[in-house]
């Protein structure tokens, strides 16, 4: 199963490494998506993530971080299903328009977790 984890690690680094490239355009691709569908995907992404590092975790070279990052990601998504799709809206507008100036920073993170999942996973 860890091969799951190691896929999500490379598309998360992918994801992230355009960020850091062209952040513009991430942030004009988020903006399209509707609200309810941002909120489904932002849901399923987290519950796929977690599940997949609670399933692949005791494979994992660091399998109690990656349990608590699955734990982590579940906690996340009940969040989401929490504050519905109204709010994260709101949220998602808020962090498009702060995160401009941050946002090679904010894509570095997003691309040395995706890093971290594939070194652990593989």
């Amino acid at each position: 199963m860890t091969w799951v984890l190691g896929f999500a690690g490379a598309s998360i680094a992918v994801l992230g490494l355009a960020g850091v490239a062209r952040p513009g355009a991430i942030f004009a691709w988020i903006g399209r998506f509707a609200p309810m569908t941002r909120w489904l995907f932002a849901l399923g992404i987290r519950l796929a993530l977690g599940t997949a590092c609670l399933v692949a975790a005791p494979e994992c070279r660091h399998p109690q971080l990656v349990e608590a990052l699955g734990w982590f990601a579940l906690v996340a998504a009940a969040g989401i299903l929490v504050i519905g799709p109204r709010r994260l809206d709101a949220l998602v507008r808020w962090w498009l328009a702060f995160a401009t100036g941050w946002a090679a920073i904010s894509f570095a993170f997003v691309t040395a977790f995706g890093v971290f999942l594939v070194y652990t996973a593989w």
